[in-house]
């Protein structure tokens, strides 16, 4: 969002405020706040503090607990990523540890591919995906 309309943003929610506009004020939050980067985001909320004082402090507040449950929201799907990937990769390491037995114990692909519904060619593939994994951590 270019200075300008941010700063005339600004100025519109406090009229907003003033009015006793609530529920425009908080589309307009809501809205920002989905739609722009967290730098962006920083200027805004600062401006906006600047300017909705006093009888404001309620939409401020408002504006802050959305900022806040927008940061929650976003190390919860943090959190859900992380521990999904590593789900991911921790089936990825036991498919190919349990391939790799049997071939060590000198089971033949037919059987590994019976047993696991991995052929040769799709565990070559999850071995290099796996050691690709190793590297990146």
């Amino acid at each position: 969002m270019p200075r300008e309309a941010l700063a005339r943003t600004v100025q519109l929610m406090g009229e907003l405020d003033r009015a006793g506009q609530g529920e425009r004020f908080r589309a307009v939050v809501f809205y920002v706040l989905h739609t722009q980067d967290k730098e962006t985001l920083r200027e805004f909320f600062a401006a906006l503090r600047r300017e909705v004082r006093g009888p404001g402090g309620d939409m401020m507040t408002y504006a802050e607990e959305l900022i806040r449950e927008g940061r929650q929201e976003g190390e919860l799907k943090g959190r859900q990523e992380g521990v999904l990937k590593g789900r991911q990769e921790g089936e990825l390491k036991g498919q190919v540890a349990t391939i790799e037995s049997f071939l060590r114990a000198g089971v033949g692909w037919p059987i590994i591919e019976q047993a696991t519904g991995i052929d040769q060619e799709a565990f070559e593939l999850l071995r290099r995906r796996n050691h690709a994994s190793d590297r990146e951590s």
